[in-house]
């Protein structure tokens, strides 16, 4: 059975968003993923860590090498958007953002990010 994209925003369920969400990343459907969020936003349902994990994970599949620009931008605010609202910021959602940094081949971004991933492998 297949759920339309307005059956699942009228449900204000967030579980709901995030499967529609991973839909749209495997189809590759970056403009769909923000409508999602947009969408979340405007109903006031609750954007969790695996909601930007997933949204993260579409630029990543969308803005790889030969593909369209910006998607390594896309990402950083959404990490940025996370630590605004006090989402946890996990190692799943790191480890994203610094994924899609290095498929742009985004080397100065992608090493800023990698000792958030291992915070005692800095310390010395």
């Amino acid at each position: 059975m297949l759920i339309t994209f307005e059956e699942t925003a009228g449900s204000k369920d967030n579980l709901s968003f995030l499967a529609t969400m991973n839909a749209f990343a495997r189809g590759q459907q970056h403009a769909f993923t923000q409508l999602v969020l947009d969408t979340m936003e405007k109903l006031k349902v609750e954007k969790t860590k695996e909601i930007y994990t997933a949204a993260m994970g579409c630029a990543n599949d969308v803005f790889g090498e030969g593909s369209l620009e910006g998607g390594w931008e896309w990402s950083l605010g959404l990490l940025t958007e996370m630590r605004s609202t006090e989402v946890e910021v996990d190692s799943v959602a790191l480890g994203v953002a610094l994924s899609v940094c290095l498929r742009a081949r985004c080397w100065e971004v992608a090493l800023k990010l990698a000792p958030c991933l291992c915070p005692s492998c800095t310390d010395t």
